[in-house]
């Protein structure tokens, strides 16, 4: 397991017109954590904007799911001796390095 080296969730944005500040835990707690700016335009690129923050914020928690779940397959192929899900596996761990920077 190697030591986590993103600022841990979970992440909370607040909306300031056309930027949105994203927070660790909670607003009143951690200075601003990302900034993600709105460049204008209409209502769909308003909300691909804030699509974009709901992912980031989600980030944290999406990153724990899926090292569970892999946790829960490996388990699963253990108890029933069919490495069925192992393209999964490893599609899921690229997922887990590319988001860790690794």
């Amino acid at each position: 397991m190697t030591d986590v080296k993103h600022t841990p969730g979970p992440y909370t944005a607040e909306h300031r017109g056309d930027v949105a500040a994203i927070y660790q835990h909670d607003v009143d707690a951690a200075p601003d954590l990302a900034i993600v700016y709105w460049r204008g335009g209409d209502d769909k690129s308003l909300a691909r904007h804030q699509a974009d923050v709901a992912l980031f914020c989600a980030a944290p928690d999406m990153l724990a799911s899926l090292k569970n779940a892999i946790r829960e397959v490996e388990a699963f192929e253990k108890r029933t001796g069919t490495p069925q899900f192992s393209a999964w596996i490893r599609e899921a761990r690229a997922a887990i390095a590319k988001a860790e920077g690794r």
